[in-house]
C-alpha cells in the first residue's frame, strides 16, 4: 500500500457523515508523522477533509484547483527546498491558497527565502498539537468568520436617544450570541 495514498479525502472517515460542504486541507510532507497528525486532528476532531502528497507529488503537479483547498500545510523540512525551481514553481502555482509551512530550525538565509514564499504562518518541527490546531483555526476563522457579523451605525443629535437605541441594540445583539 503506497503510505501517501492513506491520506487521500477518497478514503472518508466512517465516523464522520459525509458533507459536501466540508473544507479540505493540502499538507505536503515527506514526514509520514506529520501526515499522521495532521489528518488524524483535522479528520476526526475538526471535521475537515485532509489530502495529503508527498514533496516530489506537489512539485511535479502541473495544476492545483486552489478552490478545492481552504489551506495548505507545508512541510519543507530542513529548508533545502527552498531553493529549488521546480518547489518555487509549485509555490506559485497555489499563490492564491493561504500555505503554512512547517519546518525544523532554518538558517537566517533560508528563513528570509521561507518569508518572500508569503505565507500565512510558520510553524516549528517538533509540533505542538494544540499550537497547529489553534493556527489552523484562527486562519479558517479569519478567512470565513466575518461574514456574519452585523454592525450598525446609529446618527442622531443630541437629545434623541440615539444613545439608548445604540445600547439597546447592542444589549439584543448580545444576548442572540
Amino acid at each position: 500500500m503506497n503510505s501517501m495514498s492513506f491520506f487521500r479525502k477518497s478514503v472518508p472517515d466512517p465516523a464522520i457523515p459525509a458533507s459536501p460542504a466540508r473544507p479540505t486541507i493540502l499538507v505536503v510532507s515527506d514526514d509520514l508523522d506529520i501526515l499522521d497528525m495532521v489528518h488524524s486532528i483535522f479528520a476526526s476532531l475538526v471535521g475537515m477533509d485532509v489530502e495529503g502528497m508527498s514533496m516530489s507529488q506537489f512539485c511535479e503537479r502541473k495544476k492545483f484547483n486552489i478552490d478545492a483547498y481552504e489551506l495548505a500545510v507545508i512541510d519543507v523540512a530542513t529548508g533545502e527546498c527552498l531553493s529549488r525551481p521546480d518547489f518555487l514553481a509549485a509555490r506559485e502555482r497555489v499563490r492564491g491558497l493561504g500555505c503554512m509551512f512547517i519546518s525544523a530550525e532554518l538558517g537566517g538565509e533560508q528563513m528570509r527565502q521561507l518569508i518572500k514564499l508569503d505565507g500565512i504562518d510558520w510553524l516549528k518541527k517538533p509540533l505542538a498539537k494544540r499550537e497547529f490546531i489553534e493556527t489552523v483555526l484562527a486562519y479558517a476563522k479569519k478567512v470565513k468568520g466575518t461574514g456574519g457579523q452585523v454592525h450598525a451605525v446609529l446618527s442622531s443629535g443630541g437629545s434623541s436617544g440615539g444613545t439608548s437605541v445604540a445600547i439597546s441594540l447592542a444589549y439584543n445583539h448580545a444576548m442572540r450570541r
